[in-house]
């Protein structure tokens, strides 16, 4: 057993957790400036690249079904049956109705949450956005609300004057 079979060994039976950074690197014979480009090619031949394993992708039909699963939805196709038991056949319709748009609406809002996910971080290179510090956040909720406050201050104001009929 060579130098770097016994230290990947060793490493994998260390609490990471419970050791000092320079017994981390000791442990892992390494130094503070990190690994010389050939010790980086010899483990990853030993032990394959640092990354998590991806899962493996489910079909669109599957992720279709998915959106049926929810105590709600359990609910509402109870309540069809129902109806459809009581001859509510047009109540037993809308709901089924419901039902699928909202299974459609859901499967199209993943898709897309999917695809911004997969494409955010070029997009992000491509276009050199980063993500908002939490101070910059909340200076624009802020200015947020101050215009929402302002803009329903001044409809308050023009209703008082009646130059804005109010609208239910």
């Amino acid at each position: 057993m060579n130098m770097q079979e016994k230290t990947i060994s060793a490493a994998s039976s260390i609490k990471w957790y419970s050791v000092t950074p320079a017994a981390a690197l000791s442990g892992l014979a390494s130094t503070d400036e990190g690994l010389a480009n050939e010790d980086v090619v010899k483990r990853r031949n030993a032990v394959g690249r640092n990354e998590l394993p991806s899962a493996p992708p489910t079909s669109a039909i599957t992720r279709f079904l998915r959106q049926f699963n929810n105590t709600l939805i359990y609910f509402l196709i109870a309540a069809a049956i129902a109806a459809a038991f009581l001859s509510h056949v047009v109540d037993a319709i809308v709901i089924i109705a419901v039902v699928i748009v909202s299974a459609i609406v859901g499967f199209v809002a993943l898709v897309i949450l999917q695809l911004a996910m997969t494409y955010l971080p070029a997009l992000q290179a491509f276009l050199g956005t980063e993500a908002l510090s939490l101070s910059n956040l909340i200076v624009v909720v802020l200015v947020g609300v101050f215009l929402m406050t302002v803009l329903e201050f001044e409809k308050a104001i023009m209703r008082r004057l009646g130059l804005l009929r109010q609208q239910i």
